[in-house]
C-alpha cells in the first residue's frame, strides 16, 4: 500500500475485519465451492484458469494458494480476468451446492462463509418470513375475495327477487285484462243480427243453414272463408259471398248469383252450366230446352260436382273450351240468342247450331271472332236466303260458303 502510486487501482478487498488480495479470497472461494460448480465442458469453475490452484492440492495448504495468488497479481490481465472470476463466484457463493467429494471432504451441502455465507444462513429465515407474509396476505384477500362473491350475489339475488316480482305482476295483470276482455267478448259479442243482400233464388233460412252460423253464436267464433265456401257448396246458384262481421253482433251476407247458361250430358247426366262452367243442378234435355239453355257438347271431363267448376282429363281441353267460350259470348251472335248448340268436342273441327236452320262450321279456335263475325255478317246479308236450313263454312277468314240443305236437322225447338 506504500508503494502504490497515485491513479493505480488497490488490488485489495475489505471482509469485514480483515483486508486481503482479491486473488487470496478467490482462491478460499475456489477452495470451499469448486466442488460444487461446474463449468460448461463439466469441470469445476476456476480450474481453467490461468494461474489458478489445483483442485487435487490439499485446500489447507496456504502457501501454495498464497503463491499461486501472487502470480495471479502480476499477471497483467490479473484485475480484469481475476474480478470478473470473482464476482462469478461470488454470484455462485450465494446458493447451497453439493459437494460431490472432488475435494476430498466427502457428500453433503457445503457451508459457505464470509458475507455470501451469512446472506445463505439468513435467506431461510427470510423465506420462511415471506411465506408468512405471503399467506397473511393470501387469507386477507381471500377473506376480500369472499365479501365481494357475498355482495355480488347479495346484488344478483335482489335483482333476481325484482325480476320475479316484475314478471309476476305483469302475468297478473295480463291474466286480469284477459279475463275482463273474455268477459266482455261473451257478454256483447253474441250475433242477434244476421243480414242477407243480393239472394233471390234461395231463401234467408236456406243460405244461414248452409252458412253454418246461428243466432247467439260468439261474433268471432267461425271462419268466414269456410262459411263462403260452405254456401257456394250447398247453394250452387250462389256464385260468391262476401261476410262482413259488425261489431259487436251483427253479419252481413253480401250475395252474387249466378245463372244457366249451358247443359250438357256428364258422366250421363244433365247438368246445368254457368257462363263459367260452374255446375248448378241436375236437370232433363225438355227442361234445359225449355229455359233456352245452349247445348254444350265437351270432351271427357275429370271431375264435376254442383257449386264447382268441371275440370278435364286433359288441361289443353280446359284452356281450349273456355277460350272458345269466352269468344262466342262476346260475338253478335251471342247477343241475338238464337244459339242452339255449340260441339267444342275437337278443337280443329267447332261446329254451333244456329236458330234451328243453320250449321255453321268454324275449324280451328284460330281467329275465331272474326269467323263469328263472317258468320253473323253472313246471315243477316240480304243476299242470304232467311228460312232455308243451310251449312255455312267459315273455316276460312274471308270466304264463306253456303249450301243450301233441307236434310239439317237440329235440336232447336224455337
Amino acid at each position: 500500500m506504500a508503494g502504490q502510486k497515485i491513479g493505480e487501482t488497490s488490488e485489495v478487498l475489505y471482509i469485514y475485519d480483515r483486508i486481503c488480495p482479491k486473488s487470496s479470497k478467490r482462491l478460499e472461494i475456489l477452495r470451499e465451492y469448486s466442488a460444487g460448480l461446474k463449468t460448461k465442458n463439466g469441470a469445476p469453475r476456476g480450474n481453467t484458469s490461468r494461474g489458478s490452484a489445483r483442485t487435487d492440492r490439499d485446500p489447507r495448504d496456504h502457501s501454495n494458494a498464497y503463491a499461486s495468488s501472487s502470480r495471479q497479481t502480476a499477471s497483467p490481465r490479473g484485475n480484469g480476468q481475476a474480478g470478473g472470476r470473482q464476482r462469478s463466484y461470488a454470484a455462485d457463493a450465494t446458493h447451497k451446492t453439493y459437494n460431490g467429494g472432488s475435494d476430498g471432504h466427502g457428500g453433503g451441502y457445503s457451508r459457505s462463509g464470509g458475507y455470501y455465507g451469512a446472506a445463505v444462513k439468513e435467506r431461510p429465515f427470510k423465506l420462511l418470513l415471506e411465506s408468512i407474509i405471503s399467506f397473511i396476505d393470501t387469507v386477507e384477500q381471500r377473506s376480500i375475495n369472499d365479501e365481494n362473491i357475498a355482495k355480488r350475489r347479495a346484488i344478483a339475488a335482489k335483482k333476481w327477487s325484482e325480476y320475479k316480482n316484475t314478471v309476476r305482476m305483469i302475468a297478473i295483470l295480463i291474466l286480469v285484462a284477459a279475463l275482463f276482455v273474455a268477459g266482455v267478448y261473451r257478454l256483447f259479442f253474441k250475433i242477434n243480427n244476421i243480414s242477407i243482400e243480393g239472394g233471390t233464388i234461395y231463401s234467408d233460412e236456406a243460405i244461414v243453414t248452409a252458412s253454418g252460423i246461428s243466432m247467439g253464436d260468439m261474433l268471432y267464433s267461425f271462419d268466414t272463408e269456410d262459411a263462403a265456401r260452405s254456401i257456394t257448396f250447398r247453394c250452387p246458384y250462389i256464385k260468391s259471398v262476401d261476410i262482413e262481421l259488425g261489431i259487436p253482433n251483427r253479419v252481413a251476407l253480401t250475395l252474387t248469383e249466378d245463372t244457366a247458361v249451358y247443359y250438357a250430358c256428364i258422366w250421363g247426366d244433365w247438368m246445368k252450366l254457368s257462363s263459367g262452367l260452374r255446375v248448378l243442378e241436375v236437370t232433363t234435355e225438355e227442361e234445359a230446352l225449355s229455359a233456352g239453355l245452349t247445348k254444350l257438347t265437351l270432351p271427357t271431363v275429370m271431375y264435376s260436382v254442383a257449386g264447382g267448376v268441371i275440370e278435364f282429363e286433359d288441361p289443353r281441353d280446359e284452356r281450349f273450351i273456355r277460350d272458345s267460350l269466352e269468344a262466342v259470348e262476346a260475338s253478335q251472335l251471342y247477343k241475338c240468342g238464337k244459339i242452339d248448340s255449340i260441339d267444342l268436342s275437337n278443337e280443329y273441327a267447332i261446329t254451333m247450331e244456329y236458330d234451328g236452320k243453320y250449321l255453321m262450321e268454324y275449324g280451328g279456335e284460330d281467329e275465331l271472332e272474326l269467323k263469328l263475325l263472317m258468320g253473323y255478317k253472313t246471315i243477316t246479308s240480304d243476299k242470304f236466303e232467311t228460312g232455308v236450313p243451310a251449312r255455312i263454312d267459315l273455316g276460312t277468314v274471308g270466304e264463306a260458303s253456303v249450301k243450301y240443305d233441307h236434310s239439317l236437322s237440329t235440336n232447336s225447338s224455337k
